[in-house]
């Protein structure tokens, strides 16, 4: 179980992991695949801490085709309503969620298809020549 006092750090160590790929820190990917499976919404708040603290585009990609989407794909109806909200406001989680690729028999695919949709995500960077998230 995810120990919320534990989030920045895993957060912390998840991004350096995406980053450089040293085994110190595949802790952090084994913890937040098994919250994916087991606590998604506290997944879902570690994933968005990591959206918040990725320094490049980069991350950003890595967290949007791994993280967000293995969440879709196993939990998305328990969390799609939270990434709703948080959608219109979020730009950075808008370019992560542009890398996310689901299939028809994905409980999630219809309400993620609307949102890409919405927002026009795959014609276009959600981040587009913003360079201040760096």
């Amino acid at each position: 179980m995810l120990d919320e006092q534990n989030f920045q750090s895993l957060a912390t160590s998840y991004l350096r992991y995406c980053d450089r790929g040293k085994d110190e820190d595949y802790w952090a990917w084994e913890e937040i695949y098994q919250a994916i499976r087991e606590e998604p919404q506290k997944a879902l708040a570690v994933i968005l801490l990591s959206i918040s603290n990725a320094r490049s585009k980069e991350q950003l990609q890595d967290i949007g085709a791994g993280l967000l989407e293995s969440l879709m794909k196993e939990n998305g109806p328990q969390v799609i309503d939270a990434i709703e909200d948080e959608f219109a406001t979020n730009k950075r989680l808008r370019y992560a969620f542009s890398f996310i690729w689901l299939s028809e028999k994905h409980a999630a695919y219809h309400k993620v298809s609307e949102l890409v949709d919405a927002f026009d995500i795959r014609n276009r960077d959600p981040l587009g020549d913003d360079m201040s998230m760096y």
